[in-house]
């Protein structure tokens, strides 16, 4: 395998892991299906992480015509991923994504389920604005490099949100597990490589936009 190829899949993951963060999610989930039985938290779950791979692939594909069509250049995107990376790296900091509403302790109609499926869960929880982004922002990367390199991408998008779903299907076991402590410590050593992340996206973009600004300063 070529060394940048794998250099570029290994960053793409890390990031895309960092933001859409399964082990964050897993509370809410368990929340949320807490008056679902088994069989219909596998079901959701499965749902649930279809829906965000199916729309974070959509901007994979789809992100050079979106740059297209609205005329933005790959500095613009890459500043403001940067800023709504950054937003998101500060609230997985301070535990903000801990703070869940409480399920319902009624049973759930069919349509209620769907409703959970698609919001919050796939959207905004895993395929939100900052995962958008940034598959967004690899994808514009990817096309500059070889068809193998948006291949990459995908395969990121799959593998995250694969992940997510064994995580889903765990959410219950694993919250009594290892407790919310263990939850709310792994989520901010993630945010803090998302925010150190998003500073690199920021720095890169206005590299690429004020060349005389970074050599200047050197």
């Amino acid at each position: 395998m070529d060394n940048e190829l794998f250099k570029f899949g290994l960053r793409a993951f890390v990031m895309l892991f960092a933001i859409v963060d399964p082990f964050g999610n897993v509370p809410v989930f368990a929340t949320v299906t807490q008056s679902l039985d088994a069989s219909q938290r596998r079901r959701l779950a499965g749902k649930v992480c279809l829906v965000a791979a199916g729309v974070l692939a959509a901007f994979a594909v789809g992100g050079t015509a979106v740059l297209w069509a609205f005329h933005l250049t790959m500095p613009a995107i890459r500043i403001a991923g940067g800023i709504i990376l950054l937003v998101i790296a500060l609230q997985m900091l301070s535990g903000r994504q801990f703070h869940w509403p409480r399920g319902r302790s009624g049973g759930s109609s069919e349509q209620g389920d769907h409703d959970i499926g698609i919001v919050p869960m796939a959207i905004p929880m895993m395929a939100g604005p900052a995962a958008m982004s940034s598959v967004l922002v690899l994808s514009t990367q990817a096309s500059a490099s070889g068809p193998m390199y948006l291949v990459a991408v995908l395969l990121v998008v799959v593998l995250v949100c694969a992940f997510s779903y064994l995580c889903y299907r765990a959410a219950i076991p694993l919250m009594h597990k290892l407790g919310r402590t263990v939850m709310v410590t792994f989520s901010c050593v993630m945010g803090l490589i998302l925010a150190a992340l998003a500073v690199q996206f920021m720095l890169d973009g206005l590299a690429e936009a004020i060349p005389s600004l970074f050599t200047a300063a050197t």
